[in-house]
């Protein structure tokens, strides 16, 4: 499924995009073929997982892709796509099919900018990020994490 929303600007919409992908992710998280790949890979593995089979798509309107259309696109295609809420929802999803995990949805912005322009979730202190360059450096850029 693709769900279409209308997002409030600033600090309020990028906090409901955040616990939409996060729902989104729990979601996808019961789905056989997460709990398979969580059993097969460690979470050091996800992030560089992701990247091999992620294909990253622009939007020009704002969509949230589940976790299972990512799935049939896989199985059909042999990649994912969409660009970084929608890699988000698929590792909100591989860190929830893990009982004792609690994934991260963190979004950022560079202190000159006035909306949040990246997301990516962090599972204990890896940080799965497929859509973004691997050196990739947030450290001085706002943050607004969920939950």
């Amino acid at each position: 499924m693709i769900r279409a929303i209308s997002i409030r600007r600033g600090r309020a919409g990028t906090w409901d995009t955040l616990k939409l992908i996060y729902e989104m992710g729990i979601e996808g998280a019961t789905l056989p073929d997460v709990r398979q790949f969580v059993q097969a890979f460690p979470i050091s593995q996800w992030d560089s997982l992701m990247r091999t089979f992620w294909h990253y798509e622009e939007e020009e309107t704002e969509t949230l892709r589940s976790v299972r259309l990512q799935a049939e696109h896989l199985q059909q295609q042999g990649v994912m796509i969409g660009d970084c809420d929608d890699a988000a929802v698929v590792a909100v999803a591989l860190g929830r099919a893990i009982p004792s995990c609690v994934p991260f949805v963190v979004a950022v912005r560079p202190p000159e900018a006035a909306e949040f322009q990246h997301v990516f979730v962090e599972v204990g202190h890896i940080r799965i990020d497929p859509t973004a360059p691997l050196d990739a450096d947030y450290r001085f850029w706002e943050r607004m994490v969920y939950p």
